[in-house]
Protein backbone atom coordinates (compact mmCIF):
# COMPACT_ATOMS: atom_id res chain seq x y z
CA UNK A 1 0.00 0.00 0.00
CA UNK A 2 1.54 3.63 -0.36
CA UNK A 3 2.82 5.29 2.47
CA UNK A 4 -0.31 7.72 2.13
CA UNK A 5 -2.37 5.27 3.17
CA UNK A 6 -0.62 3.82 5.94
CA UNK A 7 -0.54 7.50 7.94
CA UNK A 8 3.14 7.80 7.09
CA UNK A 9 4.85 11.40 6.32
CA UNK A 10 7.53 10.98 4.08
CA UNK A 11 6.52 10.52 0.00
CA UNK A 12 8.45 10.84 -2.51
CA UNK A 13 6.72 13.66 -4.30
CA UNK A 14 6.65 16.67 -2.57
CA UNK A 15 3.51 17.87 -3.57
CA UNK A 16 1.76 14.80 -2.46
CA UNK A 17 -1.48 15.44 -0.82
CA UNK A 18 -1.64 13.69 2.61
CA UNK A 19 -5.23 12.70 2.79
CA UNK A 20 -4.55 10.30 5.41
CA UNK A 21 -2.72 12.27 8.24
CA UNK A 22 -4.43 11.79 11.35
CA UNK A 23 -7.17 9.39 10.09
CA UNK A 24 -8.12 6.64 12.19
CA UNK A 25 -7.25 3.60 11.95
CA UNK A 26 -11.15 2.51 11.94
CA UNK A 27 -11.66 5.21 8.87
CA UNK A 28 -9.01 4.21 7.28
CA UNK A 29 -10.01 0.33 7.03
CA UNK A 30 -13.49 1.52 5.72
CA UNK A 31 -11.84 3.50 3.15
CA UNK A 32 -9.77 0.52 2.36
CA UNK A 33 -12.74 -1.55 2.09
CA UNK A 34 -14.65 0.59 0.04
CA UNK A 35 -11.51 0.97 -2.01
CA UNK A 36 -11.18 -2.52 -2.75
CA UNK A 37 -15.50 -2.35 -3.90
CA UNK A 38 -14.70 0.19 -6.07
CA UNK A 39 -11.38 -0.84 -7.78
CA UNK A 40 -13.46 -4.17 -8.39
CA UNK A 41 -10.55 -6.40 -6.73
CA UNK A 42 -13.54 -7.82 -4.46
CA UNK A 43 -17.20 -8.16 -4.74
CA UNK A 44 -18.16 -7.56 -1.81
CA UNK A 45 -16.90 -6.45 1.98
CA UNK A 46 -17.65 -6.16 5.61
CA UNK A 47 -16.16 -4.03 8.19
CA UNK A 48 -17.10 -4.76 11.90
CA UNK A 49 -15.23 -3.17 14.71
CA UNK A 50 -14.98 -4.85 18.04
CA UNK A 51 -14.14 -3.95 21.45
CA UNK A 52 -11.12 -5.50 23.67
CA UNK A 53 -13.29 -6.41 26.52
CA UNK A 54 -14.80 -9.21 28.23
CA UNK A 55 -18.66 -8.33 26.85
CA UNK A 56 -17.57 -7.90 23.84
CA UNK A 57 -19.37 -5.03 21.65
CA UNK A 58 -19.67 -5.17 17.92
CA UNK A 59 -20.27 -2.35 15.62
CA UNK A 60 -21.02 -1.87 11.96
CA UNK A 61 -20.64 2.18 11.47
CA UNK A 62 -20.88 2.37 7.77
CA UNK A 63 -24.21 1.27 6.51
CA UNK A 64 -22.75 0.15 3.25
CA UNK A 65 -20.75 -2.45 4.57
CA UNK A 66 -22.67 -4.51 7.24
CA UNK A 67 -22.64 -7.87 7.19
CA UNK A 68 -26.57 -8.41 6.21
CA UNK A 69 -25.50 -6.49 2.83
CA UNK A 70 -21.91 -8.91 2.57
CA UNK A 71 -23.87 -11.93 3.33
CA UNK A 72 -26.84 -11.14 0.87
CA UNK A 73 -23.66 -10.56 -2.04
CA UNK A 74 -22.12 -13.48 -1.21
CA UNK A 75 -25.39 -15.41 -1.37
CA UNK A 76 -26.08 -13.46 -4.58
CA UNK A 77 -22.55 -14.55 -5.85
CA UNK A 78 -23.09 -18.41 -5.42
CA UNK A 79 -25.95 -18.61 -6.82
CA UNK A 80 -24.98 -17.26 -9.75
CA UNK A 81 -22.08 -19.09 -10.22
CA UNK A 82 -23.72 -22.36 -9.55
CA UNK A 83 -26.32 -21.33 -12.45
CA UNK A 84 -22.77 -20.61 -14.47
CA UNK A 85 -21.99 -23.98 -13.44
CA UNK A 86 -24.87 -25.71 -13.96
CA UNK A 87 -25.34 -24.39 -17.79
CA UNK A 88 -21.70 -25.35 -18.22
CA UNK A 89 -22.42 -29.10 -17.17
CA UNK A 90 -25.64 -28.93 -19.53
CA UNK A 91 -23.70 -27.81 -22.10
CA UNK A 92 -21.25 -30.38 -22.06
CA UNK A 93 -23.65 -33.33 -22.14
CA UNK A 94 -25.05 -32.23 -25.96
Amino acid sequence: MDPEFRGETYTKAPTAIRRYRGVSYSTRYELLCRRLILERLYSASCFLMATNSRKTKLTQPAEDLTFRRFAAACEVMSSHSWVAVASNRESEMF
